[in-house]
């Protein structure tokens, strides 16, 4: 397996490549009213409507206002789950920006990967690794308190900078996919050890707060450069992950496993389902806020933006087994991402009129949705997840030009 080592992490830098990354500044902020044009830098803006949070169930939420967050550069943004920060990550630098484009606390000394970082369910913390993948940094788990900017290593080993994968030290621990746990007070990774043959992946848990050390649960039925996504499940009790870059045993796709990785069996597949999107995995998966769903949103899917209308990148499969679906029956979409109760699902569909995606919303996966913002959208080609809903009925969807689109439901 380690001759394949190289191959695995190239294709995961082909697939992590291609961001523009630099300094985070000041941000500014927008308001446009529903279903309108961005407001242009000389136009007058309209004073947004701010929707309070409601609880009316998603078949009577509509957007009521938009407002469009103008970060310093490209980067990536994840919304808070309480919708009152985003985190912008670029290069060097993970900055928090209020709502409403305030400037809050920044790291500047890290190289992050991007992709790993993660909000905690009580909106207090982030999670996040070094980049490994894209830069063969010396990955440890890192959380970092979002009200004062600090920093705690989780799994510091004593090492740091670069390493060369193909000459792993035994006493190198790469540390990698964190994923927090319902309660935000610990987190599930996974780390790499080698084996006589094969490079092992060890599932590991660690307490956010630091006083205890990473604890051993379990090991991966996987291998390490076919396994892109990690997620535990609400109840902390299963995990699902993803294989899908190595091509060993023909079955990749989203795979549901016990907390120790025993009695592992594959919901989502790949293939089959999509034989176009070649030897790639989904490369983020998200639990439904029930936990009665998975979510797959496909990297691989996004080299396939010219054929929007006969592609989707985003397909749910059922905990219970009783089956696969498409978000919507009637459309194909792209970055779905769940409502923060129940089984609700927000997603892109295609609109070739307007030449771009709109947003459409569906009650349950499977079944006919319904358009809620009639403005095109453009998400960012390196977007490494789904589109963001907050408990205060924020969306978070990407724009070019350094946008950060805020939608608010009421």
């Amino acid at each position: 397996m380690k001759s394949n080592a190289s191959l695995g992490l190239t294709l995961v830098a082909i697939l992590l490549g291609g961001l523009l990354l630099t300094a985070c500044g000041d941000a500014t902020i927008t308001p446009n009213p529903p279903g309108n044009s961005p407001v242009s830098a000389t136009s007058t803006p309209v004073p947004a409507i701010r929707p309070s949070p409601t609880t009316a169930p998603p078949t009577q939420l509509k957007v009521v206002s938009v407002d469009e967050l103008t970060l310093p550069t490209n980067g990536t943004a994840y919304l808070s789950p309480d919708g009152k920060l985003i985190a912008w990550i670029s290069s060097k630098e993970l900055c928090l920006y209020t709502s409403t484009g305030q400037k809050q606390n920044c790291i500047t000394d890290k190289v992050i990967d991007d992709s790993s970082v993660r909000w905690s369910p009580d909106s207090t913390h982030l999670v996040f690794t070094e980049d490994f993948y894209r830069n063969r940094a010396e990955p440890d788990i890192w959380v970092m308190e979002a009200a004062k900017g600090t920093l705690s290593d989780l799994t510091e080993d004593g090492q740091s900078g670069f390493i060369k994968f193909d000459a792993l030290d035994k006493a190198e621990s790469i540390d990698l996919l964190p994923s927090w746990s319902a309660d935000s007070k610990s987190i599930l990774f996974i780390r790499y050890r080698n084996g006589e043959k094969v490079i092992i992946l060890d599932l590991y848990t660690v307490t956010a707060d630091g006083k205890s050390k990473a604890v051993k649960v379990g090991e991966l039925n996987s291998y390490h450069n076919e396994t892109s996504g990690l997620i535990l499940a609400p109840d902390s009790k299963k995990i699902a992950y993803s294989k899908g870059f190595d091509n060993t045993e023909k079955e990749p796709g989203i795979w549901l496993a016990d907390l120790s990785g025993k009695n592992p069996k594959r919901l989502l597949k790949e293939y089959e389902n999509n034989p176009s999107l070649g030897q790639f995995s989904y490369f983020d998966i998200e639990y439904s806020a029930d936990g009665k769903y998975i979510l797959g949103i496909n990297f691989a899917a996004q080299g396939l933006s010219q054929t929007y209308e006969a592609n989707s990148n985003s397909r749910v499969a059922a905990i219970d087994s009783s089956g696969e679906f498409e978000v919507a029956s009637d459309k194909q979409a792209w970055w779905a991402g769940w409502s923060p109760k129940g089984s609700a699902l927000i997603y892109l569909v295609y609109d070739k009129e307007k030449n771009g995606l709109l947003l459409y919303m569906v009650d349950k996966p499977g079944s006919i949705g319904r358009a809620i913002y009639d403005q095109p959208l453009k998400p960012y080609p390196t977007r490494f997840r789904g589109l963001s809903w907050a408990a205060n009925n924020t969306l978070l969807a990407m724009n070019r030009d350094n946008k950060a689109v805020l939608l608010h439901l009421g």
